[in-house]
Parts: C-alpha cells; structure tokens; sequence
C-alpha cells in the first residue's frame, strides 16, 4: 500500500510542527478551500496544499500540507449586531426568485412592521424585554444578549385591495421578496418601493398578514394598524 510522508506547516509561523506517513487511502483526493482537520484537541484550516491532489503527492511520495489554527471564541465574546429579531421566518415557495425582488437578510424579517392596534398589550410586553436589552447588554457595536420576539403576525388581517388603496402609488413595484441566502422566493409575498424605503409584506386569502418596511418613512399607517419599530422599542 502506497505511502505518503504528510509534514505539517503552521501558517502563523510558517514552521512545521508534525510529520506523519499516512497511508495513501486516508487522504482525500484534493483538499478542498476551507477544509477543516482535527489534530489532538485543536481544529486547523487548510490553507494550500502542495501538491494539490492524492495522485500527485503519491508520485511525489510527500505532501506539505500549510494549516491555520482555529481561534475559538469564548461564549461570552459573541455580540449580536441587533437586540431582538422576530422568531420564525415565513415559508418559501418552491419556485426560483426572478431577478426584480426585495433581498432581505433574514434578520431583517419584520424589524419594522405594522401590527393590530389589539396587539398593544402583547407589543408592550415585547418592548419591555428589548428595552432591558437595550439597557443593560449593549457592549460597544453589539449586544451580548438578543430578544427573540414571540409575537404573531397582524391579528387582524385587512383586505390586500384595502391596503394597497391605502398605501398609495408606489415608485416601483417588486415581483415579491427573498432572503439573502435563498433563492426561493417567501411565499405569497410583495413588495412596494417608496423613496428610500420599501413596504412589504405577505397576502394569504386576499388579506395581508405581513406588513413591514425596511426603513421608517413618511407612510401613513393603514386603518386599524399601527407602526412598530422593535430594534427602537418604539412607535
């Protein structure tokens, strides 16, 4: 059974720290970009390798194999970016995005929104964990805490015809929304462009259940709803 002689670099120092004759089975064809290997308690990532594929190093009867070690970070070092986020995302459909969508990371899913004024109670409640967010776990840029809202949706869905008169004439009209990293689009979803700011939102059975924007703007709230800004625990 072929044989290769593996050595070991240390990216930092550009030392190498470990030689090992490996059989030739135990290697992978190639290493992949960012491939990751555990050696004793420590995870490394492969940055080059030389030569690049199993067949190569075989014939060369030797690999050099230059490795960075993994940094852990401890528990208490993570900071999110924002203080609360919405706690389940919508469906999606089946079908491909078209190229005319809203693209919205996922953390952004009904940041600012509108819900019903008979959510009030449930609303405050929210507030008052965002607020203790705000105050008491803010480090720096990041928060070393985040809220993760429980609060539905729009309890009292308005017509989409409603809405959208309401609403007015938009800038420019999107074929629906999508997260950053997927393609498929939300299902049932739309989105609306006005100045700098866009409403989306989704419609199931001809009435909205989303309403949200990505930004504030001057757009008066539609009759029986009221605008929630939940990162600034505010209206």
């Amino acid at each position: 059974m072929a044989t290769v002689l593996v050595t070991f670099v240390d990216a930092g120092s550009g030392a190498a720290f470990a030689r090992s004759e490996l059989p030739a089975q135990q290697l992978p064809e190639s290493f992949a970009a960012q491939t990751t290997l555990q050696l004793g308690a420590d995870s490394w990532l492969v940055e080059r390798t030389e030569p690049a594929t199993r067949a190569e190093a075989v014939a060369a009867g030797g690999m050099v194999l230059t490795l960075r070690r993994v940094q852990a970070m401890a528990p208490q070092d993570i900071l999110f970016s924002l203080p609360t986020i919405a706690d389940a995302l919508p469906a999606l459909s089946d079908a491909a995005a078209p190229g005319n969508v809203l693209v919205l990371h996922e953390d952004d899913w009904r940041q600012v929104e509108f819900l019903s004024h008979r959510q009030r109670p449930a609303i405050d409640a929210e507030w008052a964990a965002i607020r203790q967010i705000l105050a008491d776990h803010r480090r720096g840029a990041g928060f070393d805490r985040i809220h993760v809202r429980e609060i539905g949706p729009i309890a009292d869905p308005p017509p989409w015809a409603r809405v959208r008169a309401q609403l007015g004439r938009p800038d420019h009209e999107f074929a629906g929304v999508r997260f950053r990293d997927s393609p498929g689009l939300v299902a049932g979803s739309f989105a609306l462009g006005f100045g700098d700011a866009v409403c989306y939102g989704t419609v199931e059975h001809d009435r909205v259940t989303v309403l949200g924007l990505t930004a504030l703007a001057p757009i008066t709230p539609p009759e029986g709803l009221v605008l929630v800004d939940w990162c600034a625990a505010a209206s």
